[in-house]
């Protein structure tokens, strides 16, 4: 079985090359032969090193970048709320599930869950498959579970009860893969005991109105206290507010992004500002890494920009802030859509507990 099969690959930073000798010395590390780095006399010789298959590398904004990969376990999921500030109103997974014809009921909708959700026990045979391969190659590779679907859905329960214990039990026999696991119920898997030490567990926080989700997550900590949590706040519809990362130091990675895709609902940067200061902030207390992904625009993956730079860390690599290209810039500027300030205040009247934000508020209220 090979690596295309039930897999869609992504791209996962592996550091920053200054220059060609720091460059050199990463690859080495990565496994890529020292005849073959000697071998690449120019730029471009290197360049097309990088995108080789075998060595599966990709070289952007001087940020070198390794192949990493998602799966699904479980087929469809169904929407955790569908007022205007969920997460899940313009659910991607959702949307391309439907364009392919593979939703037995379009729209995800709590009530049709019994009938769009079903289990692929196949791929569990597949993540074995991905163990045997990197154990040959003696690689490891990082593996965002689910992508497409929800582990801690309640659906999986009335169709296998014994199936999200199974799905952990095979991934605790892939040493060589480490198995993200991204949930908007947390509460189901923050009620598991014994994880395998190769998950990471995150949940999903679309705004202020989320922020209890860190929370319920966090009580995983109690019978698994080295599993490392990862906070993803996207896609932000609003701000934050107030962040627990001095509470809850087992959080080890915030991801930023805004909506991307056909149904955006824009953003405002200074969301993203007050996260990334809050942040950093705590960074020097509980080493929290901050991972800035794309802003809200269509097409997909449309860098998100701060003062021209963006931060892409991750645990244990609190890389400083990479500044963008002129091209990654200019792309930016040409597709994102941000929120008006007209809707900012229409927002503001239909929310009245909207959190302020510390050095933007003032500008807001007056608008």
């Amino acid at each position: 079985m090979g690596w295309e099969t039930g897999i869609s690959w992504t791209w996962h930073r592996r550091g920053v090359a200054a220059n060609r000798t720091e460059l050199d010395l990463l690859l080495l590390e990565a496994g890529v032969p020292l005849a073959a780095l000697e071998a690449a006399g120019s730029q471009a010789d290197l360049q097309w090193l990088l995108t080789r298959p075998k060595y599966g590398f990709v070289w952007q904004d001087g940020v070198v970048y390794q192949r990493g990969g998602s799966g699904n376990v479980i087929d469809g999921c169904s929407k955790v709320g569908e007022h205007e500030m969920s997460g899940c109103l313009g659910c991607y997974a959702a949307i391309s599930d439907e364009n392919k014809g593979r939703v037995a009921v379009p729209g995800w909708h709590a009530k049709d869950a019994a009938q769009n959700i079903k289990l692929r026990p196949r791929m569990l045979d597949e993540l074995l498959a991905w163990q045997r391969r990197l154990e040959k190659v003696d690689q490891t590779r990082r593996v965002f579970l689910d992508s497409m679907s929800d582990l801690g859905h309640t659906q999986i329960d009335s169709l296998d009860p014994d199936y999200r214990q199974r799905t952990l039990e095979v991934i605790s026999r892939c040493d060589r893969i480490e198995a993200w696991i991204f949930t908007k119920r947390p509460g189901t898997l923050a009620a598991v005991k014994g994880y395998p030490k190769n998950v990471v567990l995150g949940t999903s926080v679309a705004s202020w109105l989320d922020l209890r989700r860190l929370h319920t997550l966090a009580r995983v900590s109690q019978a698994n206290p080295d599993i490392p949590l990862v906070a993803s706040l996207e896609p932000a519809v609003g701000p934050m507010g107030t962040l627990p990362w001095l509470e809850l130091p087992q959080y080890r990675m915030a991801i930023f992004g805004g909506e991307s895709g056909s149904h955006i609902r824009p953003l405002r940067l200074e969301w993203a500002e007050d996260v990334r200061r809050q942040t950093l902030a705590a960074q020097a207390q509980t080493g929290i890494a901050l991972f800035e992904k794309q802003t809200s625009a269509h097409p997909n993956e449309v860098r998100l920009l701060l003062g021209g730079c963006y931060y892409w860390q991750w645990p244990g690599e609190l890389y400083p802030a990479i500044q963008a290209s002129a091209e990654t810039a200019a792309r930016t500027a040409r597709l994102q859509h941000l929120l008006s300030d007209d809707d900012l205040r229409a927002m503001i009247s239909r929310y009245p507990d909207m959190p302020e934000l510390a050095y933007h508020w003032s500008e807001a209220a007056a608008l």
